[in-house]
């Protein structure tokens, strides 16, 4: 009787701890809800404000075109043009937000994966890879960079890549309405936990007009999984060439 009272207990206090490291790893888990939220939050009501700012600009440019002004009068009404430059901040505005949202969701998805806690999770991964990235520049103009190399540790990655655009207004172009620099790329992130601030430099040949290119970016990346070099990258990047100058905002994936 006293072997069967003592084999109850021990099962009751494993089955107790196996409760308890359950309960702790989906505690674990758990970390990253709010910071999910809180990004899907942001990017909801971004889109919102860009929603908002676009009708309220559809309904300036519709409410003025029906409008009709004698050819010998003056329009004075100097509303509309107020309430235009309104909508066009707020979608200006809600675009940013929307933004700033998408690197906190992709935080808050990664601390949800952890078996960890967030805060003691790192990531020692190396290996090949490619860093696939969009950017809006100013002036006006977009790019794509497709960028391969290797990441020699949490820190270090050198590859090299092209990065084909396009300007959207061609009054800013010189001799071509496209770009294409060839380059060398260099980045290091400063630590390796999840969320990781990072220099990234590049130098190479802009090849419409065949001058020197350099570019530098401040940014942060994002990892995605312990177990490879996946990351999500979003920073502020300077262009330099002998054709343009150009600030702007990229966002990217690498794998």
């Amino acid at each position: 009787m006293k072997k069967i009272i003592l084999a109850l207990v021990l099962l009751l206090c494993g089955a107790s701890a196996v409760h308890g490291q359950v309960a702790d790893s989906t505690l674990v888990r758990r970390q990253g809800e709010p910071v999910l939220v809180t990004g899907k939050g942001i990017v909801l009501s971004g889109a919102l404000t860009a929603a908002a700012g676009g009708g309220v600009m559809l309904w300036a440019y519709d409410y003025n075109k029906k409008r009709q002004i004698p050819e010998d009068q003056f329009n004075e009404n100097w509303v509309l043009p107020m309430i235009y430059a309104l909508g066009v901040s707020g979608v200006i505005v809600g675009t940013v937000i929307v933004v700033a949202g998408i690197p906190v969701i992709i935080a808050g998805n990664t601390i949800m994966k952890c078996d960890v806690p967030w805060r003691d999770a790192r990531y020692d991964s190396k290996g090949p890879g490619i860093i696939l990235e969009g950017e809006f520049g100013l002036p006006y103009v977009l790019e794509t960079r497709a960028t391969a190399g290797y990441h020699f540790n949490s820190n270090i990655f050198l590859g090299a890549g092209v990065a084909p655009g396009v300007w959207l207004d061609s009054d800013y172009s010189t001799d071509s309405r496209f770009t294409l620099p060839a380059y060398a790329d260099f980045r290091w992130s400063f630590c390796n936990r999840i969320v990781s601030p990072y220099l990234g430099l590049s130098a190479g040949m802009e090849t419409t007009d065949i001058s020197p290119y350099i570019a530098a970016e401040l940014g942060t990346r994002i990892r995605t999984d312990r177990n490879s070099t996946h990351s999500f990258w979003s920073s502020i990047s300077l262009e330099v060439s002998g054709g343009y100058n150009r600030l702007g905002v990229k966002m990217g994936y690498s794998f």
